[in-house]
């Protein structure tokens, strides 16, 4: 899926959305990096940043029409959610 995303309120740019589990296991790439996420199916999302990274809770939140935000990690367009 072709979003536009931003890191700590940055400047949109291009970025790329990976299903692995619809709203369970997804990616996203911004240039060559690619962040994990997974949902449990109680509201907890974490985030990993790298292959050998720690995982990490994030929050999700909607910042504004089509943005969606996983703790400093924006992404905007149309989600396949469900």
């Amino acid at each position: 899926v072709e979003l536009q995303c931003s890191r700590s309120n940055g400047p949109w740019s291009p970025c790329r959305m990976g299903i692995q589990k619809v709203g369970r296991q997804w990616w996203i790439e911004m240039g060559k990096e690619r962040i994990r996420f997974e949902h449990d199916g109680s509201g907890h999302v974490r985030m990993r940043t790298g292959a050998h990274a720690a995982w990490t809770s994030v929050e999700p939140n909607w910042a504004g029409n089509q943005v969606l935000c996983w703790g400093s990690i924006c992404a905007r367009g149309a989600f396949p959610l469900d």
